[in-house]
């Protein structure tokens, strides 16, 4: 699955920063941007819906933490990728 990919996985570390230092294969990644993660975190919401697997919703609550609580939303265009579409991620969490 998408979601499976080691990419996508280095962004739910606990750092949340979009970057996770323990994925050497990901190096060439040379700055986090949060504010970008809630434009991902709804697809692991529906994967957990889909399988019921936690490991799904444990990497989009952390996911979605960073990007809510480490984004930079001063600008308009950063507010709106932010949370045009991550309200659907808790809505497939429950």
């Amino acid at each position: 699955m998408l979601a499976d990919t080691p990419l996508l996985c280095s962004l739910a570390r606990p750092c949340q920063t979009g970057r996770s230092p323990d994925c050497p294969e990901h190096d060439e990644i040379q700055a986090a941007s949060p504010d970008l993660n809630n434009l991902i975190v709804s697809s692991f919401g529906w994967v957990y819906k889909q399988t019921g697997q936690s490991a799904y919703r444990d990497h989009g609550e952390a996911i979605f933490a960073g990007g809510v609580t480490k984004a930079w939303l001063a600008g308009s265009k950063q507010f709106n990728e932010s949370y045009t579409s991550s309200y659907h991620y808790l809505r497939y969490r429950q």
